[in-house]
Order: structure tokens, then C-alpha cells, then sequence
């Protein structure tokens, strides 16, 4: 028996396959698919699906990745039966990414020489291909200011086609402070 490990929320055919079942003895068998786990979806056969060896399903749309769970039962003439299970993982596409380990890839802009340096920001775990975008960029200084050798615009977003958004920091350190600007990036 096979089906897709995955699938997407909201609208994919998903097949699942009993047709490689089989009885030891070449007696004939007769299918019988039943949802035994998840959010009830409708098991529909093909025209020339008679035996009901490979229903199909479609996903329904889901908060959270969710397993959606079938049981086959192929029986034999004289009612010997074997039953085998697939779990279909549906997954939410639109859950929220985790950042709970999202860092700057540059761990400190040096030397402080007024250049832009570029930042991705790493360590984000996706559920899914989703591009994510970086939004908003703030620091903890003024954009243009004594000591910062009087140079605007300290961050510049930079969207790449490929989703791998990136920031450009301008390296600079206020000698009042001795300390560099803290920027932080919300994507």
C-alpha cells in the first residue's frame, strides 16, 4: 500500500495505492478503505477504480500540519482478511515559521569604516518553501549624527527574487558610547 508521505492543505488530489496487495494463495480479494484518523475527508474511485484498489481525497485546509489516517482491508474468498495503515501528513503551508534561533549571519560589523556590509538573517526554520521576507530594520541611534561620520540611511532591505531577503548595515561606532549601533531586523 502507498500514498505521499505529505501533502498540501486546502485543495491537493492526494491518491492513496492498494493495488500491490495481493493474496498468497492467487484466491481474489475485494478492498475496503476506511478513514480511521484526521479531518474527515471523502474517499472517491475512479471509473475503472471497480475493485476500489486506489481512492483519491482532497485535502481539506488545516490550522496546523495534521496526519489524516486509513486503514485497508483486503479480504479473500473465504474471508481471511489482513488490514495494513497509511497516514497521510497533511501540512499547513501558512504556519508560521520558528525564530527562536534567528541570528545575523555577521556577528559584528568591523571595522567601523561608514561601509555597508551585507546581513542575511539565519537559523530560521520554515514549515514549508515559503519565502520569507524581512520587513522592518531599526537601530538604537540616530540614522545621522555626530560621530557616525554624518553618512544617512544606515540600513537599506535588499528583496532577492530567490526569497533570501538580506539587509545592508552601515559599520559605524559612536565614540561617545564606544559602542557600535544595535540593529534589529523583524521578518
Amino acid at each position: 500500500m502507498t500514498g505521499p508521505a505529505n501533502a498540501n492543505e486546502g485543495g491537493d488530489n492526494v491518491t492513496l495505492d492498494g493495488s500491490t496487495s495481493y493474496d498468497p494463495d492467487l484466491d481474489p480479494i475485494t478492498f475496503t478503505w476506511q478513514q480511521t484518523a484526521g479531518p474527515g475527508v471523502t474517499l472517491v474511485y475512479g471509473p475503472g477504480d471497480t475493485a476500489h484498489q486506489m481512492p483519491m481525497f482532497v485535502t481539506p485546509w488545516v490550522s496546523a500540519n495534521t496526519p489524516v489516517t486509513f486503514k485497508l482491508t483486503v479480504t479473500d474468498l473465504y474471508g481471511l482478511t489482513n488490514s495494513a495503515y497509511i497516514t497521510v501528513t497533511i501540512i499547513n503551508w501558512h504556519t508560521p515559521p520558528d525564530i527562536t534561533g534567528a541570528h545575523a549571519d555577521v556577528g559584528v560589523l568591523w571595522p567601523p569604516d561608514h561601509k555597508m556590509a551585507q546581513v542575511h538573517i539565519v537559523g530560521v526554520v520554515k514549515p514549508s518553501d515559503d519565502k520569507i521576507a524581512i520587513t522592518t530594520v531599526t537601530q538604537d541611534e540616530p540614522t545621522n549624527g555626530l560621530g557616525d561620520g554624518d553618512t544617512a540611511i544606515d540600513a537599506v532591505k535588499q528583496v532577492n527574487a530567490s526569497g533570501d531577503d538580506s539587509v545592508l548595515l552601515r559599520a559605524e561606532t559612536d565614540p561617545a558610547k564606544n559602542s557600535g549601533q544595535n540593529y534589529n531586523s523583524t521578518k
